[in-house]
């Protein structure tokens, strides 16, 4: 039920399609995640730039624009609940068997 409302909608149109661009940069051109951050800032920086372009600095709506933007895919992806839930297993060194967690109390 959490993928019916994504934080992501809480943010302006112009932030949604900056973030989008990166997860489909990640998720389906396969991009690394470095790069995939490199692009994310290079968007940002354009964004600001044409933000300035007519009175040489940001308006607080444009400042907020460009604050919603994060300045990582792996939160651009927990905005989108893309972040799947994750479990580390251990592997046997020598057959790589993997074995779940396990915890004891105390």
């Amino acid at each position: 039920e959490h993928h019916f409302n994504p934080p992501v909608d809480a943010q302006s149109s112009i932030a949604q399609m900056t973030m989008f661009i990166a997860v489909v940069c990640t998720v389906i051109m396969g991009i690394s995640r470095n790069m995939t951050n490199m692009i994310l800032g290079l968007m940002t920086l354009q964004l600001r730039f044409a933000f300035e372009y007519s009175t040489g600095k940001c308006d607080v709506r444009q400042e907020a624009v460009l604050d919603q933007i994060p300045s990582t895919i792996e939160t651009i992806l927990s905005k989108f609940n893309l972040d799947g839930k994750k479990t580390i297993l251990a592997a046997c060194p020598n057959c790589h068997f993997t074995y779940y967690p396990s915890y004891k109390p105390g």
